[in-house]
């Protein structure tokens, strides 16, 4: 009788020790589910944050690309536009300034809009390329 009191008494203190580490479990089990639910929201706040970043990194690069595409137009009108021009020998040559000069002049006339330099199929459109003044 002695021995089954005593196993008695080991069980009734083993069954409150195991209640107490299922109550410590389901603490900590519920404090890593909150935790784990921070990091998550950190972590789609900071997803979110870098798509927003990346969107306007697109755009801007976008936006170059389509100042370089309306440059290189610019540029291929301005060479057919030297290519048309009468060079001359060494005495009545044609100087390499003028010829950036008037190219200058015709761009500067070009992206002001004050007036097109001439009216010719090979002047790219004006618009959606061009770059904001």
């Amino acid at each position: 009788i002695w021995e089954l009191e005593a196993l008695q008494c080991h069980y009734g203190a083993s069954t409150q020790e195991l209640e107490e580490l299922r109550s410590a479990h389901q603490r900590k089990w519920q404090e890593l589910q909150r935790e784990n639910e921070k990091l998550c929201s950190a972590y789609q706040r900071k997803v979110q944050e870098l798509q927003r970043e990346n969107e306007g990194s697109l755009r801007k690069l976008q936006e170059t690309a389509e100042q370089f595409e309306w440059l290189c137009e610019q540029q291929r009108y301005w060479m057919c536009c030297v290519k048309r021009l009468p060079v001359r020998g060494e005495g009545g040559s044609v100087a390499a300034g003028e010829l950036v000069g008037e190219g200058g002049r015709e761009a500067e006339v070009e992206q002001t809009g004050l007036r097109e330099p001439h009216p010719d199929p090979v002047l790219p459109p004006r618009g959606h390329g061009q770059p904001a003044l």
